[in-house]
């Protein structure tokens, strides 16, 4: 921004306030789950948080959740790094704008792409089996809807 003033930032963080407006917070929470599902990168990674409005993406340790956290800040997003599970932390609200939360998902899925390419230890994403579900190696699968 001109002036030297800090680029703005947008907090996911846990506001521990009550939800004003209840009904847009479920519309956004059904409108990020379906970008997180429906995207390759981001979905095997998910995770519900501790309520409703949490969400988890692991990462497999704390410090790559620290440097994913870290690289969203220099998005302009603020989001916590997460120690169980290990990863990032976020939390949806009502007055985050279906565009926030589709520019949260796109920073998402680049820096966590980005992190499993340079860690091989992060799991792979899903494989898709010729009956339609998805696998992991070690993992139960899931049919896809």
């Amino acid at each position: 921004m001109a002036g030297g003033d800090p680029e703005p930032m947008v907090s996911f963080l846990d506001p521990r306030v009550p939800e004003a407006q209840p009904r847009l917070l479920v519309k956004r929470l059904l409108y990020a789950r379906t970008l997180i599902q429906a995207n390759p990168v981001l979905a095997p990674r998910f995770q519900l948080g501790d309520c409703a409005a949490a969400h988890h993406i692991v990462l497999g340790t704390t410090a790559i959740g620290l440097v994913a956290a870290e690289r969203l800040r220099l998005c302009g997003l603020r989001v916590q790094p997460s120690i169980a599970p290990p990863g990032l932390r976020f939390v949806l609200s009502s007055s985050h704008s279906e565009a926030q939360i589709e520019a949260l998902m796109v920073a998402l899925m680049v820096v966590v792409g980005e992190l499993s390419g340079r860690y091989s230890f992060l799991p792979p994403p899903p494989r898709r089996t010729a009956t339609g579900t998805m696998t992991r190696i070690g993992s139960t699968p899931r049919t896809i809807r």
